[in-house]
């Protein structure tokens, strides 16, 4: 019986390199420091698209950066009236 090779995820089925980075779902979760739970629920909710192939998920780096840019948030400090720092 012949086996079926692996799909090499670093390049496309051309033979040329991805323009793009793809991470597994373990590299995902040391990325964001999240557990695996959360990151089933963001997938749930549709806030982090991913592909699944091979029984394997994959997401793309590109769009977790720019689901972190949409969210950064900068916290200014409010100052109490009559209040120098």
């Amino acid at each position: 019986m012949r086996k079926h090779p692996t799909p090499n995820l670093r390049t496309d089925a051309t033979g040329a390199g991805f323009s793009e980075q793809w991470l597994d779902k373990q590299e995902v979760l040391q990325l964001l420091h999240i557990s695996p739970r959360t990151l089933q629920r963001w997938r749930d909710m549709g806030l982090m698209p991913f592909s699944f192939i091979g029984g394997k998920m994959f997401f793309r780096k590109s769009v977790i950066e720019s689901i972190l840019y949409q969210n950064e948030q900068v916290r200014v400090p409010k100052l109490k009236e009559g209040k120098r720092y």
